[in-house]
C-alpha cells in the first residue's frame, strides 16, 4: 500500500548506518525537523544537519505522527486502508477528496501595523512558498518552538500560551519578514480560533514618520512577493480571511484630527 511504503521509506532513511546513508538523509532531515537548534538538539538531529559528523536518533513518535497522517492523506484520496490499522491508529473513514483539518504550529500569531494618521494598514503579499499564496496577510507565523505540521484533532483546545510569548514569536517572525525589529507602539490584541488552533494578531500602531521609514527599510524574505498600505476601509479583495477576522475584531480608529 502506498501509505506503508511511504512510512517504511522514511523510515529507513532516517537511519542511515553508513557517512554515505547520512549525507543523503540530511536535505530529508531539515525538512522534516526545522526546529532544532545547536542548544537544543536532545537527537543530534541539528549536527547531523549542519555538520553531518553525527547520526541522527530520529524521534519515534513524530515518525507516528507523520505514518498517521499518511493513512488519512490515502483516505482522502480514496485508497483502501485495511480496517485493523484504522483501528489502530483510531482514524475514522473519511470521505474521497475531503481533507483533514491541518495547521502550522500548535498556535500563531503575527502583527498588524497600522497608521491612525493616515488610516492605512500594512499588508504583505504571500508567496507561493507559504500557505495561502496570492493573498494579501500580515508578518507572522508559528510560535517559535512549535513549528510543524499538526491535524486539528492532535491540539489541546485548553492548551493555553503566554501572551508574552506569542508577542516574542511575532516580532521573531516580523523582523524575518521584513527585514528589522517591529516599530510602533502595541495597542491591541485579538485571538481567533480555528478548530482548536488559536492565532493571535497584535495590532501596533506608528505614525505618518515612522511609515515612511518602514517603506524605506523593508526587505522582504522569501514568504512574501510585496508590501503595500492600504486604505483600513477599503482592503484588497485578496485579503487573507484571518486579517479581515483580526481587522474586525480590532477595528483600528483614525487619529483624531485637532480643531
Amino acid at each position: 500500500m502506498a501509505w506503508k511504503l511511504s512510512y517504511d521509506e522514511l523510515v529507513e532513511a532516517l537511519r542511515p548506518g553508513t557517512a554515505a546513508e547520512l549525507q543523503r538523509c540530511r536535505p530529508l532531515l531539515a525538512e522534516l525537523y526545522p526546529g532544532y537548534t545547536r542548544e537544543n538538539d536532545p537527537w543530534n538531529i541539528w549536527r547531523a544537519i549542519h555538520v553531518g559528523d553525527e547520526f541522527p536518533r530520529v524521534p519515534m513518535v513524530d515518525l507516528s505522527k507523520r505514518h498517521r497522517r499518511s493513512i488519512k492523506q490515502a483516505l482522502e484520496k480514496g485508497l483502501s486502508v485495511p480496517p485493523e490499522v484504522l483501528k489502530e491508529y483510531q482514524i475514522q473513514p473519511s470521505t474521497p477528496g475531503v481533507k483533514t483539518a491541518e495547521t502550522w504550529g500548535r498556535a500563531g500569531s503575527g502583527i498588524l501595523f497600522y497608521c491612525p494618521d493616515d488610516a492605512t494598514i500594512l499588508l504583505l503579499m504571500r508567496s507561493d512558498e507559504v500557505l495561502d499564496p496570492g493573498l494579501w496577510g500580515i508578518p507572522g507565523g508559528a510560535l517559535k518552538g512549535t513549528e510543524d505540521i499538526y491535524e486539528d484533532e492532535d491540539l489541546d483546545e485548553e492548551e493555553k500560551f503566554e501572551e508574552g510569548d506569542l508577542w516574542n514569536s511575532a516580532c521573531e517572525e516580523t523582523t524575518e519578514e521584513i527585514g528589522f525589529p517591529p516599530p510602533g507602539t502595541r495597542t491591541g490584541a485579538s485571538t481567533s480560533n480555528y478548530g482548536n488552533f488559536a492565532y493571535t494578531t497584535f495590532l501596533v500602531e506608528v505614525g505618518i514618520m515612522e511609515k515612511t521609514e518602514m517603506s524605506k527599510k523593508i526587505t522582504l524574505n522569501w514568504e512574501n512577493d510585496d508590501f503595500r498600505w492600504f486604505p483600513v476601509v477599503n482592503p484588497p479583495s485578496g485579503l487573507h480571511p484571518g486579517v479581515r477576522d483580526a481587522l474586525a475584531r480590532l477595528s483600528p480608529k483614525p487619529r483624531r484630527k485637532e480643531i
